[in-house]
């Protein structure tokens, strides 16, 4: 019972946190058409549809040392290649125009670009976004 209200407890105080996060979907132009991402405070997660092999990740803002410029940086995973780690990286606060690059390492000395370029923000106005549900809604409902 009382390993019950320590977890109902818990779940309470992370309740306004989710209230107050910030759901994205944005496209990757290019390699991924639908990326969900939910920034709370510092904290940024997300995942991908089927179109980019459908990954997730997990991660911070991050302000760049000696300027004002932030970015999400997060480890990033493909659902296909569990032993092999990503990093993501999106301009933030994210907005139509932005960069976004995925690095990893093989030596763990240098790192390799996989992808990058520019990403769409959907909603506000977007006019070519993808038909259907929202990604994030059909995560919702299941």
């Amino acid at each position: 019972m009382r390993i019950l209200s320590i977890a109902a407890a818990a779940v309470l105080l992370a309740a306004p946190g989710i209230a107050n996060a910030k759901n994205t979907e944005i496209n990757l132009e290019g390699f991924c058409d639908l990326m969900a991402v939910q920034v709370n405070g510092s904290t940024a997660v997300g995942f991908s549809d089927d179109s980019c092999e459908g990954g997730i990740f997990a991660g911070s803002i991050v302000t760049v040392r000696g300027t004002n410029t932030k970015s999400v940086l997060a480890g990033f995973q493909f659902k296909d290649q569990p032993a092999q780690q990503y990093v993501l990286r999106l301009d933030y606060p994210l907005h139509d125009g932005g960069l976004w690059s995925i690095a990893y390492t093989t030596d763990g000395y240098q790192v390799q670009t996989f992808a990058s370029g520019k990403y769409k923000v959907w909603g506000h106005g977007a006019k070519h976004r993808p038909k259907g549900p929202k990604l994030l809604e059909v995560v919702r409902s299941r």
